[in-house]
């Protein structure tokens, strides 16, 4: 091989090793340029007069997301300003619904009337005591106390209702014998007891000695269902009522038959 021959292939060679070294070059650079200047235009907003024509844009209804604060759609300057003639302002907030909260604690007091205090136990007026039933009965008039006025003077307005006029009591009989008035009397003798009230409350009758009971002889008359008989006192009988007598057996006799033992409702008078 020729000394040119070995030059031409190793200037190839170097030629080739320093093409593989050299970094790329952009070829055509001017038209590069002029694809980088180039920038979007966006297009010309139509002019809004007072005759041109409006047409409300509708934003684009999208999927709702459970924040929506986050992913909320703002509408653009034009479509807001073309929205805002047909739709409400948005300065206004949304109607919500007020909630009334729980009175504060003031208020709950204030409206709250506290209970009314317990009386005082001094407002407590106690019932009085009952009065002594000593101070209603009066005792039985005795007769140590009762005036010795005489016979004529029984039937005055200071003598017991038992002394005058009318009276109304049960009748029995007894055996006859010695009475309190000191005289022993037989069946046949129509004679009667008085009660032992009337007897010791006689007027003029001192207590002591029975008999000189100023009731003792006088008579009264005793009407039964349209019978009657007079009777003198000459007795005191212990278990008989106020105005009730007791009497010998003809003298019950005179009104009833002894089987009967007791009469009621009869009636009786003084004679003197």
């Amino acid at each position: 091989m020729s000394a040119l021959s070995k030059f031409f292939i190793l200037s190839t060679l170097v030629l080739s090793a320093f093409t593989l070294t050299t970094p790329h070059v952009t070829r055509n650079l001017h038209q590069h340029h002029a694809l980088v200047a180039r920038k979007a235009v966006p297009d010309p907003m139509p002019a809004v007069g007072p005759y041109a024509d409006l047409t409300v844009v509708k934003p684009r209804k999208l999927r709702r997301r459970s924040d929506t604060s986050r992913c909320a759609v703002k509408p653009s300057n034009s479509t807001s300003s073309v929205s805002s003639s047909a739709a409400p302002s948005s300065s206004l907030p949304p109607a919500v619904g007020v909630v009334a909260g729980p009175p504060s604690s003031s208020q709950a007091h204030s409206t709250q009337a506290p209970p009314p205090p317990p009386p005082p136990p001094s407002s407590q007026a106690a019932p009085p005591p009952p009065p002594p039933t000593s101070t209603h009965t009066p005792p039985p008039p005795s007769s140590t106390h009762a005036p010795a006025p005489s016979s004529s003077s029984s039937s005055s307005g200071n003598s017991p209702s038992y002394l005058l006029g009318q009276q109304t009591g049960q009748i029995t009989f007894y055996a006859d014998g010695l009475g309190a008035c000191g005289i022993t009397n037989s069946p046949s003798d129509k004679i009667a007891a008085v009660s032992e009230i009337l007897f010791d409350s006689y007027p003029g009758y001192n207590g002591v000695n029975p008999n000189q009971n100023p009731v003792c002889g006088k008579s009264v008359t005793i009407n039964y269902q349209g019978k009657s008989v007079t009777v003198k006192i000459v007795d005191r009988c212990t278990a008989c009522a106020v105005t009730s007598l007791d009497l010998s057996t003809s003298a019950f006799d005179e009104l009833a038959d002894e089987s009967i033992g007791r009469l009621f409702g009869a009636t009786w008078t003084w004679n003197d």
